[in-house]
């Protein structure tokens, strides 16, 4: 990995750790100084080393015992819930409010506080919301995701050798992400949604890609919020763009603007985080 500061905007302070190969993807002042052609070898045969495929397929008894957990589990939520909290009823929920539910946010917090994975909550969110291919902690959650039938895993080799240690050991992972996905159930259900509508816009100046494995994709209550994404103007520059509007069961939704106070810090885009599926895949 290579490590990239942030010092402007929203996030100056912060970092990514970005895959050292992708260091070709960045601009540097004209003039640089450059490495030794021996030295450029030797990044080059590390790298190699982390480019074997890593596969996890989900199995489908792992699903279904998964989704058993997670619906008895939402149940015992919706009734603690109602006990915490007076939810906001569905005749005045404004899923497009650019801030919303402060309340249901901070019951987030105390749920997994009391379930131990309070700082797990912490580093996902933080490091989704700021750049998911930032490190290698999404991915640890992504793999522990397909191990417990959710979704198959397709990606690279580990690169960090402490990812399934300390926080970030797969027992702590899964009980995080059972009560992670249960809250969320029991929230929207609570709120009398079983299902939402949500929109994604692009734009993109290069080629169109429809080889891309995604396990997450990123979404928006907001039509107008994906409008911005959009840019359908008959200038060259844009060669491919969509404004696209679909209905999720909430069983799909990972994160949310509504439970998740850090996607209520900098960028006020009323997000919602899918577990990308098949059917996804025909916008790219």
């Amino acid at each position: 990995m290579f490590r990239w500061r942030i010092n402007d905007f929203e996030d100056s302070g912060k970092y990514w750790d970005v895959p050292f190969e992708d260091v070709s993807k960045f601009q540097f002042e004209i003039g640089s100084r450059e490495e030794p052609a021996s030295t450029v070898n030797e990044f080059q045969a590390t790298i190699d080393k982390f480019q074997h495929p890593l596969v996890v397929e989900a199995s489908i008894n792992n699903c279904e015992d998964t989704n058993q957990c997670l619906e008895k589990e939402s149940i015992e939520i919706q009734k603690w819930l109602s006990s915490e909290l007076q939810i906001v009823p569905e005749s005045q929920f404004d899923p497009t409010a650019p801030v919303h539910s402060p309340e249901i946010a901070a019951a987030l917090q105390r749920y997994l506080d009391m379930k131990g994975v309070a700082e797990q909550e912490r580093l996902t969110a933080e490091t989704y919301v700021l750049n998911p291919s930032s490190g290698e902690w999404i991915k640890g959650m992504q793999i522990v995701l397909a191990e417990m039938g959710l979704k198959n895993f397709s990606g690279k080799a580990i690169r960090t050798e402490s990812l399934f240690e300390g926080l970030g050991r797969k027992d702590l992972r899964r009980l995080y992400l059972s009560s992670r996905l249960s809250f969320v159930r029991a929230a929207f259900r609570s709120l009398g949604r079983r299902e939402v509508v949500l929109f994604r816009g692009m734009s993109a100046e290069g080629p169109w890609r429809g080889d891309i494995e995604k396990f997450f994709s990123s979404w928006t209550f907001s039509k107008q919020v994906a409008e911005a994404f959009a840019s359908f103007s008959s200038d060259g520059a844009v060669r491919h763009s969509y404004l696209v509007k679909r209905t999720f069961s909430v069983d799909k939704l990972f994160m949310t603007f509504v439970e998740t106070h850090a996607m209520n810090k900098s960028y006020q885009e009323a997000e919602a985080t899918v577990i990308h599926d098949e059917s996804d895949r025909q916008l790219w």
